[in-house]
């Protein structure tokens, strides 16, 4: 089963539904498909069983991100009901080819807990592998629908 692993900085927007996605490398793991439901869970240190909830895995797409934003969607978007739809529309207006990309930027960060794009791209380039470019990361995007969050057994 996929997991995602969450710093405690992130835990509060993810039980209060603010943070409804996240920017993950590709090749480090196996990642959720829409209709999965998913453990977000937040490692209490060593020897301790991590605390967390499950939700309903709706948006996995991959892309292309820059310090200027999301250079392209790479391949198909998938999604799963209304709000992974709506995750998607918002991925697809960042796309640096539509137009006003940038203005639409401020909300995707939001939506994985970072106050604007910059910030997002600054934690992105501080923990990317050694052997990523630090102009261009690859990144899966996965997003669930805060509606269906439950706490972990």
């Amino acid at each position: 089963m996929v997991a995602y692993n969450f710093q405690p900085a992130f835990q509060a927007a993810i039980r209060d539904g603010s943070k409804d996605l996240t920017f993950r490398r590709i090749g480090v793991a196996k990642h959720a498909r829409p209709g999965d439901r998913i453990p977000l869970l937040f490692p209490q240190g060593p020897g301790k069983k991590a605390a967390g909830v499950t939700a309903l895995c709706v948006l996995r797409a991959q892309v292309m991100i820059t310090g200027a934003g999301v250079l392209r969607i790479v391949g198909p978007v998938l999604t799963f009901n209304d709000h992974g739809a709506g995750l998607a529309r918002l991925l697809e207006a960042c796309e640096q080819a539509m137009p006003q990309a940038a203005e639409h930027l401020p909300r995707l960060a939001a939506h994985d807990g970072f106050a604007d794009w910059p910030a997002l791209w600054t934690w992105q380039r501080d923990n990317a592998r050694d052997d990523e470019s630090a102009h261009e990361l690859a990144r899966i995007v996965i997003g669930w629908n805060p509606a269906t969050i439950e706490e972990r057994a």
